[in-house]
């Protein structure tokens, strides 16, 4: 990494309701140093994101006692480097057209996602599609982009000819302006693209690539992702009230916020060459990040998911799973009261423990959707087929505000149902993003912030994996820390314990019928002092 002559940093996040600008500077090291804020003005009455971009810039530079704003052009910062993500304005929106759910519909709606988008709307031909019902969902939605896949290499063409006849029929209009064409992306057999082609081109703006499913054991999505991303910034972000003269400024291109977030997410895992759980649950929505090592960085958006706007969804779909949580009625017009006004804190501890319940359910539902979208098998997930992660980072509104770092810890470890040996964090400071956008030039850079500013451990979890013998005595294990502390963990009970010194060692000695895949634990950062020992299992 050389970051020659830069020593100012600046990076906003226009996001759907708050513009959040950061500023990094290289002191003794690279650090974050101010934070800036301003309500997004994308939609009416403002319609140009740059008022909030600028208001942000102003309270970053009051915060700071410095004045970062060029006389000239208040868009322009005096810093070495500007970048941004966004999702003002809903963000990137994709409607996708499959052959099959499990194959074309499935590859062409992750690579969506892990371009940064909310998917609209899937379609899948085998599943039937009524002609007039989409037509008129169509015109409704007016998504940024269409994508189209389908049938294997060499296969048949006759669901893709179908689809874009039917996409034909639609006419559907972009979501900004209504002179400039829609574009459409056909990741379909190559075979095909020459009978698709005239059906489309008169009305859209029509893009090929590469089929992200050849075949049925073969699955290639980046030249997808990257081809989405790519018309974000030429058609989504151009036509956006504002974002013109926002793109004239920056130093690099904008990014969806979700793929910035992501590529730090991915960064981090393999770094540690660790498998990695990240969630920033919102108001409407919850983003799902997962990492493998030796995989890609696999996103979900759970579009019904949230903390204010999507409480009635949560606690229907809450009761409907069966998820063990359940709200009183007086609980649900605290939370119903809450969606009306969805910027109010809460006032008292009992509310703030009812957001937290509401985390947990959400966090639940959220990772479910996730692991449905990212299965291979095309199953229903099961629990016995959960993702194990050995990190775990909180983001969002109720867990980097929370207030204390066990109940940040609780809403994870009941939210995910995390057993074994896990490092919890929240992203204190909202910085994903912004640290991931920088990650896609200055790795270690980011690498380096991300550790410093952005974590905040909230624990190492120690939980049995599993326990055979379920009338087994109080005592599940004895868990020593650094070779000096010991510690007992009973059944039935989680209590958290804060030692005087970092946690460099951990030894967990089950006894017979306990069982975990790890009973010797190195943790890979290097902070941690808090240690939660649960044996509610």
């Amino acid at each position: 990494m050389d970051t020659g002559s830069i020593r100012t940093i600046l990076i906003t996040d226009c996001g759907s309701t708050t513009t959040k600008a950061r500023l990094f500077e290289k002191l003794d090291s690279w650090r974050f140093t101010v934070a800036g804020e301003s309500p997004t003005t994308v939609e009416e009455p403002s319609c140009d994101v740059t008022i909030g971009l600028r208001n942000s810039f102003k309270d970053l530079c009051r915060k700071a006692n410095r004045d970062f704003l060029d006389s000239l052009c208040e868009l322009k910062p005096k810093v070495d480097l500007f970048l941004s993500t966004s999702s003002a304005g809903g963000g990137l929106q994709v409607v996708v057209f499959g052959a099959t759910q499990r194959f074309s519909a499935k590859s062409a709606t992750e690579a969506a996602l892990l371009s940064g988008a909310i998917v609209l709307k899937s379609y899948c031909f085998d599943e039937g599609l009524e002609r007039e019902e989409v037509i008129r969902e169509l015109k409704e939605l007016r998504p940024d982009i269409i994508v189209v896949s389908g049938g294997f290499e060499g296969g048949s063409i006759r669901f893709p000819l179908s689809i874009c006849e039917l996409i034909a029929a639609a006419d559907p209009q972009p979501r900004f302006q209504t002179d400039l064409k829609m574009p459409v992306i056909l990741a379909v057999n190559s075979a095909a693209i020459s009978n698709l082609m005239p059906i489309l081109q008169d009305k859209f703006l029509v893009y090929t690539c590469e089929n992200p499913r050849p075949s049925l054991d073969r699955e290639r999505l980046e030249p997808l992702v990257n081809l989405i991303h790519e018309l974000f910034i030429e058609h989504v972000m151009s036509q956006a009230p504002g974002y013109p003269k926002l793109l004239e400024v920056v130093d690099k291109p904008v990014e969806p916020t979700p793929l910035a977030a992501g590529r730090m997410v991915q960064l981090w895992g393999e770094k540690l060459n660790t498998s990695v759980l990240c969630v920033d649950i919102g108001g409407a929505t919850t983003d799902i990040f997962t990492y493998i090592p030796g995989d890609i960085v696999r996103r979900t958006v759970s579009a019904n998911y949230g903390m204010s706007y999507s409480i009635p969804y949560v606690l229907k779909d809450a009761a409907e799973n069966g998820l063990g949580i359940v709200f009183s009625p007086e609980e649900k017009t605290a939370l119903y009261n809450k969606m009306l006004r969805p910027t109010i804190l809460p006032v008292s501890f009992s509310r703030l423990r009812l957001e937290h319940k509401l985390a947990k359910a959400a966090l639940k539902l959220s990772l479910q959707h996730h692991l449905q979208i990212i299965s291979k098998k095309g199953k229903k997930w099961q629990e016995n087929e959960s993702f194990k992660p050995n990190i775990v980072i909180g983001s969002g509104g109720v867990l980097s505000h929370c207030p204390f770092n066990e109940y940040a810890a609780e809403m994870l470890i009941d939210g995910f149902s995390l057993r074994g040996i896990v490092e919890l964090f929240t992203d204190k400071v909202f910085l994903l993003p912004h640290l991931g956008l920088l990650g896609a030039y200055y790795p270690e850079l980011a690498l380096e912030i991300f550790q410093n500013d952005c974590l905040n451990s909230v624990g190492v979890l120690v939980s049995p994996e599993e326990v055979i013998l379920k009338r087994f005595r109080e005592e599940l294990a004895e868990v020593v820390v650094n070779n000096t502390y010991s510690f007992t963990l009973k059944k039935g009970f989680r209590y958290m314990a804060k030692l005087p010194e970092v946690i460099q060692k951990i030894v967990v000695k089950p006894r017979f019928g306990v069982f975990l895949k790890s009973k010797i634990f190195q943790p890979q950062y290097t902070m941690h002092k808090i240690i939660i020992l649960d044996g509610k299992v």
